[in-house]
């Protein structure tokens, strides 16, 4: 049986995962991208025998609606299952809008307290 699980984000942008019924968070390692459908993806970047044991694949996508909140970051309101919804929150600079794109600077301090910085573009009228 498979166990249910949530991802959140944390203050520094890395994306946790949280099991079913369980309120501890692992943090995971990987970075952000924005496919060419506006689909959030995380590449996994850990070993394989923890993905295994975990049952994570080896990038996980998170389809849903982007926007901002009142504080101008950047939401992903996960469609994932229409019966418990949740959202993404990124935490971060909008470097530039466009008639047909919006881009995003994003930094994330990892467990090593290493900082990373990177910018995703999304597609659409914004």
């Amino acid at each position: 049986m498979k166990k249910e699980k949530k991802y959140l984000i944390d203050k520094n942008n890395n994306l946790n995962l949280q099991a079913s019924k369980s309120k501890e968070l692992t943090p995971l390692k990987g970075k952000f991208l924005i496919n060419k459908d506006n689909t959030l993806e995380f590449k996994l970047n850990e070993r394989n025998s923890w993905r295994l044991r975990q049952d994570l694949p080896k990038k996980v996508s998170f389809k849903g609606q982007w926007k901002l909140n009142k504080n101008y970051d950047l939401v992903l309101d996960v469609e994932e299952d229409k019966n418990k919804p949740y959202s993404l929150v990124f935490k971060g600079k909008i470097l530039s809008v466009n008639s047909d794109s919006l881009f995003f600077k994003l930094k994330q301090t990892k467990l090593s307290f290493s900082k990373e910085k990177y910018q995703l573009e999304l597609k659409g009228i914004w």
